[in-house]
């Protein structure tokens, strides 16, 4: 059955059919607009973001904190209100010109929560640079995938550009060991993992030095001698080093490598405290002497 067609009066299909497709189009604009900037804004909070902590004001300081008391072992995790006195104080003697000691404290943010964190030290006079503490929060997908290869990409930049004349890289992890449980060696292996495969991402050249490496203690009280030194594996990465060909390390080098770690990274522990810090420094010293007594002149490096 056909049925019949009306025709409008004059001017008014077109206008009528012109305004409705007019309102659609507009709608459907508005409506990609609103999905677009959602679907931004979801990308956005889902990425990680690093950010330098340069003051105790900062409103990221806390989630620092926490993760940091998450991720780092008692035995091994100096007091947070330390490292938070430390970037204070730097940010303050950076404004003079005999300053050679720097502090960086630099954080992984997805959205707001804080998910890794790298703190290190750089000594102007013995140009190493010394990673002291490092760590993930695993727990979150986008940071165990892209945090530590973003945040050693900002370490690469610093040495390409305000650190250039840095030699090596250091830092130390703790060994697993046959008394421990699985569960914590195998924290120690991931964290040994983590090294090593953000090195290599970023074509850095990481090796293991292969020689007894003592972790100083850093409690001491007067007349009282410090406890045994755990020991733990020192990791090189050379940066304007040269390495052997034989991929053996002089022992020159080497105990250069541990007057900066143990006279310029460890023996500040007690800078506002003199009487422990002349305590602390004499035994600093003697574990200087006790490897210039043991080293080989040559220690293999290994991958």
């Amino acid at each position: 059955m056909a049925f019949p067609t009306q025709t409008p009066p004059a001017g008014q299909g077109s206008t009528g059919s012109n305004s409705f497709d007019l309102i659609i189009t507009i709608a459907t604009g508005v409506i990609t607009a609103v999905v677009s900037k959602l679907i931004y804004d979801y990308i956005k909070s889902k990425r990680i973001r690093i950010k330098e902590i340069k003051s105790s004001k900062d409103p990221d300081l806390n989630g620092f904190v926490d993760l940091y008391n998450t991720l780092i072992n008692d035995e091994i995790r100096i007091d947070a209100s330390e490292i938070i006195r430390w970037i204070d104080e730097d940010q303050v003697l950076r404004k003079t010109k005999s300053h050679k000691y720097y502090h960086y404290l630099f954080v992984g943010k997805l959205g707001k929560e804080i998910v890794s964190f790298i703190k290190f030290m750089y000594h102007t006079d013995s140009k190493y640079l010394f990673i002291a503490y490092y760590g993930v929060n695993t727990n979150i997908e986008q940071a165990r995938l892209f945090a530590a290869p973003l945040m050693m990409r900002t370490l690469l930049h610093l040495l390409q550009k305000e650190l250039k004349d840095c030699k090596a890289v250091l830092c130390e992890v703790q060994k697993p060991q046959a008394w421990l449980d699985q569960a914590e060696n195998n924290k120690r292996k991931a964290r040994l993992r983590l090294f090593k495969e953000t090195a290599r991402m970023l074509n850095f050249r990481l090796f293991e030095i292969d020689f007894e490496y003592l972790q100083p203690k850093m409690e001491i009280e007067p007349n009282q001698q410090p406890s045994s030194e755990e020991s733990m594996i020192l990791l090189y990465a050379p940066i304007r080093d040269e390495i052997l060909l034989s991929r053996q390390l002089p022992k020159e080098k080497l105990l250069e490598i541990l007057a900066f770690i143990y006279l310029q990274i460890y023996r500040p522990t007690y800078r506002n405290e003199p009487e422990k810090d002349l305590i602390y420094q004499s035994y600093l010293n003697s574990l200087l002497e006790l490897y210039k007594d043991v080293l080989p002149d040559y220690i293999p490096l290994r991958d």
